[in-house]
């Protein structure tokens, strides 16, 4: 103390804390250094020279500003090297995740977490096949497997610190095989078709909890909304009778999942059902176009998540002849070659078909043989296959896959006794792709031709020639069957039913060049022909987008590519219009039982929005939301009867069928009395009730702009496994126009277009794409990003790319 009595200021102690605190600080800012320079060691090299083993010749790679790829190589085969070198340095860990999907091996990235999604997809022996499969190809799809294998292993290598998302995990990434590109076929497989056939189950448990005239009323094969390119339509499914089926008294508890669950958004977007892998693609032929070529449009439904599935990229190279070539379009990273795009002579697009790709076979067992089942051969063992998960930071788990010469066994909750799926993509024949047919076609004719003889999980294939030729086929693997048409679990036992094998490519229907002009598809029923029909419906969406697609082209006469992306973009809710003049009257009538009420208000606007909708399903609309909010809840109550006698078979089932909504609208106008849940006097108190829970919803209080409640959820699946630390990697979310079913633009936060296109064969200059996301999946590449912002707006950015600014050249 000093003379005073007051204590002097202990300085040195204060002055030692804070220099400690400067050095933590310092250390900190180091070791986010460090951690910033390993990721950028992890970036593309876009500039310069690298020296790459197996070319023949130097090959440049080009990058626009937005990262778009221009590869220039001296012959198809180098060109397949660079676009591999190009995709592991920009898309690895992407590339990783595609394989490991398919041959069941996510464990040993992620941990225990992902054993039971491996233990499904082991079930259906991808790796097995996907060797088997390379010894299918012809000896030029082989070396262009093996060249671009080479490239992805060359490209890995060249980067001088892993990938980040292995850095994370603390995981070196394994070497690409050439057997992982055709891998590829089998996670799109799993993506975009029933593998374990529960579309065969759900038919075969409505039918058993309704009846057979009940479960085809609804289940209908079609409806008033179908839009086939022949303009077939079934007639309507027979209403069943009292004595056939009638709506269940105990419905209480039906429909909780749906009607009184008010979580945003839940009950605005589209049903699970809706939400399913699709796509629009069509075709206007020359005569109809401002070229004289063809023109094509495309954008694919998917799942949106950081980075995006595809990869922009031109590919130029010369063949023997001389002859200089180019393909322009999306590719994904795994494979060699064009998904969608052109070559210059032809283009061509896809849509997921939703054809029936999977037979469930009722097992026929005896106590007298245990532990057998009976073939077409007689008494049989089960195969029993065994197998060894490994796990990271785990023990690995072992587990028994039991097998048949049809495939293994699958259960699900309702069957009724053990069954067996046979899924056509499970077969190495159906993973072979040949890659190159398709890029050297020179016209319609042969890319037709090419497509009813090429593996992949099947689509419709839609393309066009620079003469201006149209035309659909199927593309991929389709089950040849005999004795049955696969709707429907049945027994395969004594040999009358089963499968020849793959369809043949003469048995591929076809369209080409019809009176019209024009092709449609968007995941519909394409044709009321039998033999189309007979190859099975594993799918089918309504036709509604597809008719809405297919009235936007009939008034065309000289379409641009401008044409084809104003009506990508269409975001009319034509499905909606027929629901908005139903709740009408049903507000109408509840003003009454909201007077007086804090109700009251919401009532009102409801009403008021409803009266002056503009039909549209865009971004600053609110009164969009109130008529999807009415639809899903009317239609949940409309579906209460078969839904609930199905739960008496399966208590957890929450299925809707895929044509609810055609089923809904026709008891609207039929009205019978017997299939109006008991718990309602009148088809008009359901309306009523709808119209409420619609109005007084809480998410919609304030009449929110739909943009809001539909906003882009784009996410890293790094950074929804740890949101806190890793947010920045998603996009900013955004509000965005468009619905997730019944339009052509489908929006919802996590699906949507994963690309859009438009070309004319020939006229690549004029021609448009964009996609979600951006060209890199590193996270501090200035790709990351690079083009979202023209996809989010639907402003076209050019097929070929922009001016270029990155030059890296791969000398051998």
């Amino acid at each position: 103390m000093n003379s005073i009595g007051t204590t002097t200021p202990r300085r040195p102690r204060f002055r030692w804390v804070l220099r400690g605190v400067v050095v933590l600080l310092g250390l900190a800012a180091m070791a986010m250094l460090g951690a910033w320079l390993a990721l950028r060691g992890s970036l593309a090299r876009l500039d310069g020279r690298a020296v790459v083993p197996g070319f023949s010749a130097p090959a440049t790679i080009l990058r626009d500003n937005e990262g778009m790829v221009t590869i220039t190589a001296a012959n198809r085969h180098d060109a397949a090297r660079a676009l591999g070198f190009v995709h592991a340095q920009d898309r690895f860990f992407q590339m990783d995740v595609l394989r490991r999907s398919a041959a069941g091996t996510l464990a040993e990235m992620f941990g225990p977490a992902a054993f039971e999604r491996d233990r499904e997809a082991r079930r259906f022996q991808g790796r097995r096949h996907a060797r088997a499969a390379l010894d299918l190809l012809s000896a030029e799809d082989r070396a262009i497997v093996q060249a671009y294998t080479e490239g992805v292993n060359a490209g890995l290598a060249a980067l001088a610190v892993r990938p980040p998302e292995y850095l994370l995990l603390r995981q070196p990434p394994a070497p690409w095989l050439p057997e992982d590109s055709l891998l590829l076929n089998l996670a799109f497989g799993f993506a975009l078709q029933d593998a374990v056939g529960h579309h065969d189950r759900h038919r075969d448990l409505l039918r058993r909890a309704v009846g057979p005239v009940a479960a085809a009323f609804y289940n209908p094969i079609g409806t008033d909304s179908d839009a086939a390119l022949d303009g077939h339509r079934y007639p309507p499914a027979a209403i069943p009778t009292p004595e056939q089926f009638r709506a269940p008294a105990d419905v209480a508890t039906a429909m909780t999942r749906w009607i009184g669950e008010p979580k945003a958004i839940a009950g605005i977007q589209p049903t699970d059902d809706e939400l399913r892998p699709g796509s629009n693609a069509w075709a206007l032929s020359g005569s109809r176009t401002k070229t004289g070529a063809a023109l094509i449009a495309d954008d694919m439904h998917l799942e949106l998540s950081m980075p995006n599935v595809w990869f922009r990229a031109v590919i130029r190279w010369t063949d023997p002849d001389g002859r200089k070539r180019q393909l322009a379009g999306i590719t994904v990273p795994g494979g060699p070659t064009l998904i969608v795009g052109s070559n210059g002579d032809v283009a061509w697009g896809f849509t997921n078909s939703g054809m029936d790709t999977t037979d469930v076979v009722d097992l026929e067992l005896s106590d007298a043989h245990p532990g057998q089942y009976r073939t077409p051969t007689g008494w049989r063992d089960f195969e029993i296959i065994r197998e060894t998960m490994a796990a990271a930071n785990a023990p690995s788990v072992k587990f028994d896959i039991t097998n048949t010469i049809w495939g293994p066994l699958v259960h699900e909750a309702g069957d009724p006794r053990p069954r067996a799926v046979a899924w056509v993509m499970a077969r190495p024949e159906a993973l072979a792709s040949n890659f190159v047919d398709l890029e050297n076609t020179t016209n319609l004719a042969q890319a037709i031709e090419v497509a009813a003889r090429s593996a992949r999980p099947v689509q419709n294939f839609v393309a066009g020639d620079r003469a201006g030729n149209i035309g659909w086929t199927l593309i991929g693997a389709i089950p040849d069957r005999f004795g049955t048409d696969g709707a429907l679990p049945a027994s395969w036992a004594d040999g009358t039913a089963g499968w020849r094998g793959i369809l043949p490519p003469e048995k591929h229907p076809r369209v080409v060049n019809p009176a019209s002009g024009q092709i449609w598809t968007a995941n519909q029923r394409i044709l009321g022909d039998p033999g189309y029909v007979s190859l099975g419906d594993g799918g089918w969406d309504n036709g509604l987008r597809a008719g809405q697609i297919r009235d936007d082209l009939a008034p065309l006469a000289s379409a641009t590519p401008a044409d084809m992306l104003a009506i990508q973009l269409d975001d009319r809710a034509r499905l909606f219009a027929g629901w908005r003049d139903r709740m009408l009257p049903a507000l109408d009538r509840i003003r009454a039982r909201a007077a007086g009420t804090t109700n009251e208000p919401r009532v009102r606007a409801a009403l008021a929005a409803a009266r002056s909708w503009d039909g549209r399903a865009s971004a600053t609309n609110t009164a969009f939301p109130v008529v999807a909010r009415f639809r899903r809840e009317t239609a949940a109550m409309l579906l209460e009867p078969p839904l609930l006698a199905i739960r008496r078979l399966e208590p957890g089932h929450d299925e809707w069928p895929i044509q609810y909504d055609a089923i809904a609208r026709r008891l609207l106008d039929e009205r019978p009395a017997h299939l109006l849940p008991p718990r309602f006097a009148t088809y008009d108190a359901l309306l009523d009730e709808g119209a409420w829970r619609a109005a007084t919803a809480p998410e919609l209080a304030g009449t929110p702009e739909w943009g809001r409640l539909n906003e882009l959820r784009m996410q890293h699946p790094v950074a929804r496994a740890m949101p806190v630390l890793l947010r920045g990697l998603d996009m900013p979310r955004a509000p965005q126009s468009g619905y997730g079913a019944g339009m052509p633009r489908i929006a919802s936060p996590r699906f949507g277009a994963s690309e859009r296109m438009g070309i004319s064969p020939g006229h690549e200059s004029e021609a448009y794409l964009h996609m979600p996301g951006g060209q890199s999946g590193h996270w501090l590449s200035p790709f990351y990003r690079a083009g979202h912002d023209a996809w989010l707006a639907g402003t076209p950015t050019p097929l070929l790319g922009g001016p270029m600014r990155h030059r890296l050249e791969l000398a051998p």
